[in-house]
């Protein structure tokens, strides 16, 4: 007599009372089960949980299970959500596996929606590039370029981190390029934090340009890449473009940054600014300070300048940044 079949719900319970106090064989043995279901939710959880407990044995699994669900996608994993799962997974277990990565790079799929049709693969493009470069490298770079100008913001945003900490010339020009080329491109806050992580010295100064951007968004994602890159330079460029503009509204855009650099000068920045700038700014300041109060002096300083300012909504905006500490 044949086995009955697990429902979906049944298959998701036994995923999910998969711990590591489970015998190696049995784990496997879920997870191969799991990774062969009809259901993509099923096979999403497969995905999720062999990450989870770092069970690398079921790489042969996952690529097995990313191929089939590859050759009638649409229909075995709508929305893509297992195809992702899996990529994610392998790239973390660092499987070496260029050809699946390849194949899900290049994958578009297309779904009905409401009023016409949307490409749900966007996010698995992003993230198979990652995978891609994290596995071969250099020689990925090649793959990815076209995704670095896919129609999809997610796909964009993924090849262009691919290249982050990846210490190659080429990376690093090819960032810059896709800065020059794509002003005002959704993805441009991962580029520069990418080109700043890649080559930080030779690049604090071209992403400090862009904090003149007449586009807010651009602006204020060069002065954030500027500030959370802490490169040698980044404080000293914040700094000079404080000082050359005046008004609290272009300072604004600014002031995290700055706070993000978590330095003594900048420090004393916030607590000037707390203490004597305008009430807006002086309120941005404390709402940025709070990547400063890890440090008991940096906190005492800001504290100080609070309580000189003797104003309450700073006071206000102080306590509950405490809090939220």
């Amino acid at each position: 007599m044949a086995r009955k079949r697990l429902t979906t719900e049944e298959e998701l319970a036994r995923l999910q009372a998969l711990d590591a106090s489970a015998a190696p064989d049995e784990m496997d043995a879920t997870l191969r089960a799991g990774l062969e279901s009809r259901s993509a939710q099923v096979i999403t959880k497969a995905a999720r949980v062999a990450a989870e407990l770092g069970r690398a044995t079921a790489r042969a699994d996952l690529e097995a299970a990313c191929a089939r669900l590859l050759d009638r996608p649409a229909k075995a994993d709508p929305g893509c959500m297992a195809k992702t799962a899996i990529v994610e997974t392998l790239a973390g277990f660092e499987a070496h596996c260029p050809d699946l990565y390849r194949s899900c790079l290049q994958h578009v799929q297309m779904e009905p929606v409401f009023g016409g049709r949307v490409d749900t693969a966007d996010h698995l493009r992003g993230v198979s590039a990652q995978a891609l470069v994290q596995c071969v490298g250099a020689d990925g770079f090649a793959d990815v370029l076209p995704v670095m100008v896919d129609p999809e913001t997610a796909a964009r945003r993924g090849a262009v981190r691919s290249l982050a900490g990846w210490g190659d010339r080429s990376a690093e020009l090819l960032l810059r390029l896709f800065i020059l080329a794509r002003p005002g491109d959704e993805a441009l806050a991962d580029a520069f934090a990418a080109l700043l992580e890649v080559a930080p010295e030779r690049s604090a100064a071209f992403v400090a340009k862009y904090l003149a951007s007449p586009e807010v968004e651009t602006a204020e994602a060069a002065a954030l890449a500027l500030g959370a890159s802490r490169a040698p330079d980044a404080f000293p460029l914040l700094q000079a473009y404080w000082d050359a503009h005046i008004l609290p509204a272009d300072r604004s855009t600014v002031v995290l940054a700055i706070a993000l650099t978590r330095r003594d000068a900048a420090v004393a920045l916030l607590a000037d600014t707390i203490a004597h700038g305008a009430r807006e700014l002086a309120v941005r300041a404390v709402e940025a300070s709070r990547h400063c109060l890890h440090e008991p002096a940096w906190r005492d300083q800001l504290a100080d300048a609070v309580a000189r300012r003797s104003d309450e909504d700073v006071s206000a905006r102080w306590e509950r940044t405490l809090a939220e500490a």
